[in-house]
């Protein structure tokens, strides 16, 4: 009789420790625990807790870390891979990629960064990004006759704006001003960057109208209604570039 012998089971791969990156352990519920895992590793990477690793730690070290499990952890790493924030790679771990290739127009990274430690730094972002493209969309806007009842009415609006209801009454100028141009790639971009002035740099964004004067938007939304493409350039430019505004200013008064 033949005797067949079961073979040994394969031993587990030995964990190897590794240094407590100080996530805390998350306590939600279950349908939320998943996006306050991604929300809590992004914050880890951005705070640098692996910046001498190319990879995350193991999923079970990082469960046990978070508290949760690993279908938990698996699923919030699906949703980090799904904005370019990690990848995974097999036999290899889940790699953090390079900053330069995250989805910095997604909402939740948007959110993410804006509460952390370098928050300001975010909503000067924010505004640049309206800084650099409204004016040449404002041209576009005017050279091409695109303007519509709806952005003459937010020259009323921004006009009769009480103080609370003015940042809320400019964004809109953008976002509608942005839509006008047809162009729906740089309509995601605008959104995204008024979607996050709105909802976490506020405070940010009121300081920063409080260079300008409501008079300044109504004159660039006359100029792009006026089918002048370099005045509504320089009109739009000028509600950013402060120092363009004053020189304008005084130009007027003179």
């Amino acid at each position: 009789m033949t005797i067949y012998r079961r073979p040994d089971p394969i031993p587990l791969p030995q964990l190897v420790e590794t240094p407590s990156s100080g996530l805390k352990p998350v306590r939600m519920p279950s349908d939320d625990l998943s996006a306050l895992a991604a929300r809590r590793i992004f914050m880890a990477i951005i705070g640098g807790a692996w910046s001498e690793a190319d990879y995350l730690p193991k999923e079970d070290k990082l469960g046990e870390e978070l508290g949760v499990s690993r279908t938990v952890v698996r699923e919030a790493i699906k949703t980090l891979s799904a904005k370019s924030i990690v990848e995974p790679r097999r036999r290899r771990g889940t790699a953090i990629l390079d900053p330069t290739l995250w989805n910095m127009v997604d909402s939740d990274v948007i959110s993410w960064m804006s509460n952390g430690d370098r928050s300001s730094d975010v909503g000067d972002q924010l505004i640049e990004v309206l800084a650099l493209t409204q004016p040449q969309v404002a041209g576009k806007v005017a050279e091409l006759n695109l303007a519509d009842a709806d952005l003459k009415a937010l020259a009323g609006r921004i006009k009769s704006a009480d103080p609370d209801d003015l940042p809320d009454a400019v964004l809109d100028f953008h976002l509608h001003l942005a839509a006008l141009a047809g162009n729906s790639f740089l309509f995601c971009l605008a959104q995204r960057s008024i979607e996050g002035l709105r909802t976490h740099h506020r405070e940010q964004l009121v300081r920063h109208l409080q260079r300008t004067t409501p008079d300044q938007y109504i004159e660039a939304i006359e100029a792009i209604v006026d089918l002048d493409p370099r005045a509504a350039q320089r009109a739009v430019f000028a509600l950013f570039d402060h120092r363009m505004a004053r020189q304008h200013h005084m130009s007027d008064q003179h």
